[in-house]
């Protein structure tokens, strides 16, 4: 209903100004003047019927949501948590993980589960190692073709003298023989990769590799000292010590690693070196390590030129240690040792952990 209060004092106020004849046509201009203005401001009967249907709208609606936050997740499911608002009796209620996400699929998108996840992750990791395998190859490929070319240029240079030179002669047809198989066997290279099955360390795709003869080599990611040696102008022999060398570096020999032909599984050659015995093997992962104690009795592990601690003096306590190591696959070569540029295969990375809770080290990929 329309307020027309002010109208009616306005009217009142004129009548009591005729009845005392003191009207004027000017004050009765004014007069309604101020009827016109306070009629502009008044609300309409139409209005009036709109807000009445918006409160009846309004008071039709129980409940409102006015918030949606993420509640808890797991491995595979999302959930959100609404709070709502009741009109009706003007309270707000809270209801955890109420809505439920659904997974995505190929057929359907959704909240990508933990495992698809690190199926992402492990395909861009095996992405990464293929590119560095083919860039191996490819820098291989060159250094065989180079080396063949230089020891069939000393054979030739060796071969003017037999009597003298038979030995060699013979020794660097072997590795001709050698670097020329090697050259045709790198144009199939492959790719391994490390995974940990029951606490033994194992070799994906060592098969093939095995039934060619090839031979597994242990890696350390360690610095190396990088010493550079070379003749000057007064045939004095000059050993310069340059920056260390910080990448994967051979660990042993042709003789470390072996793996089982059935399972893959990779053990460690744990014979005192140059002993007079045939080689004792183990799969477990402290034999893969060398430890010893510092001066006050504290446990510490070999790697590579240093020794780190397994205590943790801040805490008073020993802590969590992670080594990191590599398996690759290459020819068995008569030196014993293997280059990583000569290698049939990538380096696939594994590590080994100390537990501090239970003081207890285990393979990790």
């Amino acid at each position: 209903m329309i307020d027309t209060s002010s109208i009616t004092a306005l009217i009142s106020a004129f009548r009591a100004e005729v009845a005392q004849n003191s009207i004027s046509p000017e004050k009765v201009g004014g007069i309604l003047q101020q009827i016109v203005d306070a009629l502009s401001k008044a609300a309409s009967n139409g209005d009036v019927a709109d807000f009445l249907a918006l409160q009846e709208r309004l008071q039709a609606l129980t409940t409102i949501y006015t918030s949606l936050s993420q509640g808890t997740a797991d491995r595979n499911h999302i959930y959100l948590t609404p709070t709502t608002y009741n009109v009706g009796s003007d309270e707000h209620y809270t209801n955890a993980d109420s809505i439920r996400i659904q997974q995505a699929t190929t057929e359907r998108a959704g909240a990508m589960r933990a495992q698809q996840v690190i199926d992402l992750n492990t395909a861009k990791k095996n992405i990464t190692e293929l590119q560095t395998a083919l860039q191996s190859w490819q820098t291989n490929y060159g250094t065989l073709n180079s080396a063949v070319s230089t020891l069939q240029e000393e054979l030739k240079f060796l071969q003017e003298d037999t009597e003298m030179n038979g030995e060699v002669i013979i020794e660097i047809e072997d590795d001709i023989i050698f670097l020329t198989t090697a050259l045709a066997e790198i144009q199939d290279i492959r790719t391994i990769t490390v995974e940990v099955k029951d606490r033994f360390l194992t070799v994906q795709g060592a098969g093939p590799l095995l039934d060619k003869n090839m031979q597994p080599y242990l890696f350390r990611f360690t610095k190396k000292a990088n010493r550079k040696r070379y003749t000057d102008s007064t045939g004095k022999r000059i050993r310069k010590k340059n920056k260390p060398r910080k990448g994967w570096h051979l660990m042993g020999d042709k003789e470390t690693l072996k793996i089982d032909k059935n399972t893959f599984e990779i053990s460690i050659n744990t014979t005192v070196h140059g002993a007079d015995r045939e080689p004792s093997y183990s799969y477990h992962p402290m034999d893969f390590i060398k430890l010893s104690t510092d001066k006050h009795g504290h446990k510490q592990v070999a790697y590579g030129k240093r020794l780190i601690s397994l205590w943790n003096g801040e805490n008073n306590s020993e802590r969590k240690v992670e080594l990191k190591y590599g398996i690759a696959f290459g020819f068995r070569n008569r030196i014993g040792g293997m280059p990583i540029e000569m290698l049939y295969t990538n380096i696939a990375e594994f590590s080994i952990i100390y537990d501090p809770k239970s003081c207890s080290w285990s393979f990790s990929k």
